[in-house]
């Protein structure tokens, strides 16, 4: 049963804290037609750059005012008062968070395995120049099976796509990265290129080669290719 683009829009907009609640209300209010997962993701990405931008605007402002505070003899109620909306929890900004450091990875593109894998989200980064990959909520992925190639895993949440079978490129070029897990571990990529897979009639460019990583498909590059992905 294929499940509409809308449903998984949805899906993450409800996931979103109370802090997004004005975001939220915008996306949604939109035409179902501009409601794509894409589309959602952007202004997400957007939204969140432009908090870090602020934060980033005023630490003077924010230090004079807890100097104040410390003066009056009432910093505890300052710190009461800040709330971070990556955790939202009282204390610190977002700009401060662990949380936030622990779980964002900056201008790397993420990737994620199987649910069946014991290995956690990952993310792969060559240099600092790799675009920043936004971590959506959902985790919806679909198995294709049936191929005449290996099994490989439609991933809405990676924003590369990703094989573990060097056979498979029609074209390829050494290029030696990392793929950094959530668990500290530290996966080596042995190049990128080009990845056909005849059964679906689509060609995969800059596909990178990781023989530790399930073979991910990145609805993301789809889109950029004008594919559209059902689940």
């Amino acid at each position: 049963m294929e499940i509409p683009d809308i449903q998984y829009v949805f899906i993450i907009l409800c996931s979103l804290n109370e802090d997004f609640d004005g975001i939220a209300s915008q996306i949604s209010a939109a035409p179902p037609a501009q409601l794509t997962v894409e589309g959602v993701t952007a202004r997400l990405m957007g939204e969140l750059d432009r908090r870090e931008a602020c934060a980033i605007s005023t630490p003077i402002s924010r230090k004079n005012e807890e100097r104040h505070m410390q003066t009056c003899g009432d910093t505890t109620a300052f710190k009461a008062a800040k709330r971070c909306w990556f955790c939202n929890k009282q204390g610190h900004f977002a700009k401060d968070c662990r949380s936030k450091r622990k779980q964002s990875t900056p201008k790397s593109v993420s990737v994620r395995q199987s649910r069946s894998s014991a290995q956690q989200p990952a993310s792969y980064r060559k240099d600092r120049n790799e675009p920043r990959a936004f971590h959506a909520s959902t985790r919806d992925r679909k198995r294709i099976k049936g191929a005449k190639w290996n099994s490989f895993i439609v991933d809405s949440g990676a924003s590369q796509h990703v094989c573990n079978d060097r056979s498979l490129f029609i074209s390829f070029e050494e290029e030696i990265g990392n793929v950094h897990l959530a668990n500290s571990q530290v996966l080596q990529s042995l190049g990128r290129g080009t990845v056909k897979l005849d059964s679906l009639n689509i060609t995969t460019a800059n596909c990178i080669y990781c023989p530790s990583v399930d073979n991910l498909l990145s609805v993301r590059c789809f889109a950029r290719q004008g594919i559209t992905v059902r689940f």
